[in-house]
């Protein structure tokens, strides 16, 4: 008889949480500070975690929480900076580019796309989707419309024909890594097999 390895500690997995948002998230609540995540990370055993900031989300201009993220969490190597993005005001691919190589400059690897703010709509999000897709930058998918909500939770279902112009940019952009990120009502299973 062989006897059942154990299964390793928890802290042995080196876990990464891939949604950490950092700053105010409701008018009443505390702000979420580098300290607080880091001690909820400890408790939980979480070695890793991708962050943004909540003003990046829910206020413009946008570039101004991504820089905010870079001062709270510079010289914390557990913490991954994410910066928020959504496709420039017009069609130009040389102000999305010029994008991507400010955020990969400033050591910035992945992006979390505002899809619940600008529809996912190729002709819309092409010329950004190819600039990333150039780097293969992992792209997390935020479905919540923060436009209506200004508090908006990082969880959102996108609606049936969200997600099929969702497939149209995927399949136009096979080597962009895309990543549902905090859905809700059982949409995550249907969606990663249509794609």
């Amino acid at each position: 008889m062989h006897a059942t390895p154990l299964a390793p500690a928890i802290r042995d997995l080196r876990l990464l949480d891939t949604c950490v948002t950092l700053g105010q998230m409701a008018t009443d609540a505390p702000s979420l500070t580098v300290d607080r995540v880091l001690a909820v990370m400890d408790r939980h055993d979480i070695a890793e975690a991708l962050v943004h900031h909540n003003e990046a989300r829910v206020a413009y201009p946008r570039a101004r929480g991504n820089r905010r993220l870079l001062q709270w969490i510079s010289g914390i190597e557990r913490l991954h900076p994410v910066w928020v993005l959504e496709p420039p005001p017009s069609a130009d691919p040389q102000a999305a580019r010029a994008t991507v190589e400010e955020m990969l400059a400033a050591g910035v690897r992945v992006a979390r796309l505002m899809m619940g703010v600008a529809p996912p709509l190729l002709w819309l999000w092409d010329d950004l989707c190819t600039a990333l897709e150039e780097h293969a930058v992992p792209c997390l998918l935020d479905f919540a419309d923060t436009r209506v909500f200004t508090q908006a939770s990082t969880q959102a279902t996108p609606g049936e024909g969200a997600i099929d112009q969702l497939r149209h940019i995927c399949l136009a952009h096979p080597h962009l890594p895309m990543i549902l990120s905090m859905l809700v009502e059982g949409w995550a299973s249907p969606i990663v097999s249509c794609l």
